[in-house]
């Protein structure tokens, strides 16, 4: 006859099993919070776009610098005589 041991504690199986289960919560909680954060990141960064978009659409100055080098003639202004001498060398 096999006698019982009634030594109270844990089996070396039962702290095994444990010690899987606690590190695959962890690991799966480590996963989720990479992807929580990229996602933040990535929506903060088009919320900060969405915020500076219509202020660069509707800014005064891109109308101004349109309007400047559409009604410009740049190369009549340039003096190009020193570039052209030089090429002709």
């Amino acid at each position: 006859m096999r006698k019982t041991l009634n030594k109270p504690g844990f089996t070396f199986v039962e702290i095994v099993i444990v010690i899987v289960a606690i590190g695959a919560i962890g690991f799966f909680g480590w996963y989720l919070y990479g992807q929580v954060q990229d996602q933040s990141s990535d929506t903060t960064t088009e919320a900060m776009v969405e915020d500076q978009a219509p202020a660069v659409n509707d800014s005064d100055d891109l109308a101004g610098a349109e309007e400047f080098v559409n009604d410009t003639d740049i190369d009549s202004e340039l003096d190009t005589s020193e570039l052209d001498a030089a090429f002709e060398e």
